[in-house]
């Protein structure tokens, strides 16, 4: 969808409990973007600790118009939480960007002030060097500004990446160039003492601008051609141990030339570095023996789910089929699961199985003809994120089928990111509609099967006489935005408060207790800590970990759902189940997150029933309760139609016939992108930036 400003109309309203209240609110347009300057945005909010929605208006009748929530936190406000100084906020301007599904995104650029019109300012930058010792990060690093004037740097940090969050951290060795050049070794001491919340983080430097005084923070994240060369052929990138173990280590992947860093939770890579460094060599060592001695084997797949520390999925139900499949496929499989496990006794004594990061896994990783196969993205194999490592670099070259690990559909999801390091080379979808969201997302159409998903083959068919619904399954998914929020944090926001109103409600109660009829609640793993506290919970709710259940028994024992957009829906929908969706928060998570359409797509979200209040929910559930269960199987046998071209249970076969149509082509490795290559969206962003600049200098 294209989006242009054709009227300078906009208006910014705040929000309380009870009206929206509207003011005008100046802004610039050019070249499909809205600029604000924290000055018009700071005279524009009085109350810091309110909610506001930017809105943009594409006519005078102001009836089509986009917002965005713009959010403080902490009674933080907004346009403080990027520029400390004062003088910041006279060159830090927000920026709004229109994407091309129309939604607004906000992003507060680096930016200077010519002729009244605010602009990102335009530089260029490398990190020369970046190693780890001890608790210390050590880093160089120089900066070329295409900017006319004198610039010092006063200040280098590091800086969560967090939109609804601020925290930094200062570095205790700060060597600037002292003839003037845009250069400097800096290094962050006592790292493992810092209070850093498990998340991403960027190196960032404050320039002056000796002539006006003005500030401008710059984010340091471009490798250069040595460096990138370093990490990602010689993989000599090293990591910090943080307490309560945890490691704070390097964030890239050799298809970009960015680099960030990541704190994350210790795997046992991470515990057994010498053992593992050892078996890497040996499984090198074996693979060269294997070419030598031209030993004949079959390619084999290496299948694996979520962070290799689960076998529900679609990926297991792939591993039984092919271990009882009457006909061998023309390849090996390794179902790969770590011994830390929950799962791991269930699933060690079955044949394929193979422990992650033993000396066998090393092998199948560092054979040239394995290929992945997985309902999650290809790093989840070794540490979920894109550290770079050898771990990592195998599984970077290898091609990989994408089993899904729900619907595309609902929400879209950061694995079909084209030109990202984890997009897929292959995936299944449900149905033609599905293809098409896919191929939105950038697939190409050639690479996408329908095939259905390989765990609905082993769905329990629903009973032959359809049962009045008594046990309510309430489902909700994470919100991207919460993320590395504290208790006291969450407690306040809108999510929690909401799902808490809802399960509390008496009318909720009183629904469940007339008709003798349960609600199980089962949170998100990073809600349920808190969640497990709460208390005064009606008796018909109950609370249940995910660790405590399997999704298959769940679907089989439960009678309907309630979630909001996680792909569960489409697990009830395929089992002939009603279902419900509690969009809350529908005009944040779309803005945020966002949606795919298309026609069917649309069409089956329509017949679906969805409430955006609590009281519209419990509405819906005494409909389901109270209904003829006659009626509520026929609904969901006609919404199973309507969405999924498979209704069979060949759903595992197909997929085993997609793998051997597409083998030689899975078994050819991926090369490792040259300097240039990986560098290409860096140089395109930079010279945007300078033909914005050029336009803004030399405007005729």
């Amino acid at each position: 969808m294209s989006f242009r400003l054709t009227h300078a109309i906009s208006k910014l309203r705040a929000r309380d409990q009870k009206s929206w209240q509207e003011r005008d609110l100046p802004f610039t347009a050019r070249d499909g973007r809205i600029f604000i300057s924290h000055c018009a945005l700071q005279a524009a909010l009085p109350d810091e600790h309110a909610r506001y929605d930017l809105v943009a208006y594409r006519d005078p009748t102001m009836l089509l118009g986009e917002f965005l929530r713009l959010r403080t936190t902490r009674g933080l406000p907004l346009w403080q939480r990027y520029s400390r100084p004062d003088e910041a906020f006279r060159t830090d301007p927000l920026q709004v960007y229109v994407n091309r599904r129309g939604f607004f995104s906000l992003v507060v650029r680096n930016s200077i002030a010519i002729d009244q019109n605010e602009r990102r300012f335009v530089h260029s930058h490398e990190i020369t060097s970046v190693d780890m010792r001890g608790d210390a990060l050590m880093a160089s690093f120089r900066i070329h500004t295409v900017e006319p004037g004198e610039f010092s740097m006063t200040r280098c940090f590091l800086r969560l990446e967090s939109d609804d969050q601020l925290l930094e951290f200062d570095a205790t060795r700060f060597d600037p160039a002292e003839n003037g050049a845009l250069r400097a070794n800096v290094e962050f001491d006592g790292l493992s003492d810092a209070d850093l919340i498990p998340l991403r983080y960027h190196l960032y430097v404050r320039l002056k601008d000796d002539a006006t005084g003005n500030f401008i923070d710059l984010r340091i994240n471009h490798l250069s051609r040595l460096l990138y060369q370093r990490i990602h052929r010689r993989f000599r990138a090293s990591s910090i141990t943080l307490p309560g173990e945890r490691v704070f280590t390097l964030a890239t992947n050799p298809r970009t030339t960015r680099m960030g860093f990541l704190i994350h939770n210790q795997s046992r890579y991470d515990r057994q570095i010498f053992r593992q460094w050892m078996f890497e060599r040996l499984a090198r060592f074996g693979t060269l023996f294997d070419s030598l001695f031209n030993r004949s084997r079959k390619p084999i797949a290496l299948i694996y789910e979520k962070e290799a520390q689960t076998a529900q999925d679609n990926s297991f139900a792939l591993h039984l089929h092919l271990l009882t499949a009457r006909d061998v496929p023309p390849f090996d499989h390794a179902f790969i699961i770590d011994r830390d496990s929950a799962q791991w006794e269930r699933v060690k004594d079955q044949k394929n199985v193979v422990a992650k990061f033993s000396l066998e896994y090393w092998y199948l990783l560092a054979r040239s003809d394995s290929f992945l196969v997985s309902s999650e993205s290809r790093f989840h194999l070794a540490h979920l994120y894109s550290r770079p490592d050898r771990a990592n670099r195998y599984l970077f070259r290898k091609k990989h089928y994408f089993l899904q690990h729900g619907v595309t559909g609902l929400k879209r999801v950061s694995v079909f990111t084209p030109g990202s390091a984890i997009f897929p080379d292959y995936s299944v979808a449900t149905s033609r509609w599905e293809k098409r969201v896919l191929v939105q997302a950038g697939m190409k159409p050639a690479n996408v099967d329908i095939t259905g998903f390989a765990r609905w083959d082993r769905l329990a068919l629903p009973p032959v006489t359809p049962q009045p619904v008594k046990k309510i399954l309430y489902m909700p998914t994470w919100r991207n935005w919460l993320e590395g929020q504290n208790a006291e944090e969450l407690q306040q926001s809108d999510y929690l408060r909401t799902t808490l109103e809802f399960l509390t409600s008496p009318e909720l109660d009183s629904l469940l207790e007339q008709h003798g009829a349960e609600l199980l609640f089962i949170p998100h793993p990073k809600a349920m800590d808190l969640l497990e506290a709460v208390t005064g919970l009606p008796k018909n709710v109950r609370l249940v970990s995910q660790h405590e259940i399997e999704f298959s028994k769940l679907i089989e024992t439960t009678d309907a759902l309630i979630t909001d957009y996680s792909s569960i829906v489409w697990d009830f929908m395929r089992a002939t189940k009603p279902v419900a969706l509690f969009e809350f928060d529908k005009e944040r998570y779309d803005s945020e997150v966002g949606a795919f359409s298309n026609a069917q797509l649309n069409k089956v979200k329509s017949s679906l029933r969805t409430a955006y209040t609590s009281s519209e929910m419990i509405a819906h559930i005494e409909d389901l309760i109270t209904g003829h269960p006659e009626s509520i199987r026929q609904e969901a046998e006609e919404l199973l139609e309507l969405a999924f071209m498979h209704t069979d249970r060949n759903n595992s076969a197909r997929v085993v016939y997609a793998l051997i149509r597409r083998l030689t082509s899975l078994t050819t490795l991926r090369d490792i992108p040259t300097y240039a290559q990986a560098d290409g969206g860096y140089r395109k962003t930079i010279q945007r930036a300078v033909n914005i600049y050029d336009q803004a200098v030399h405007p005729d």
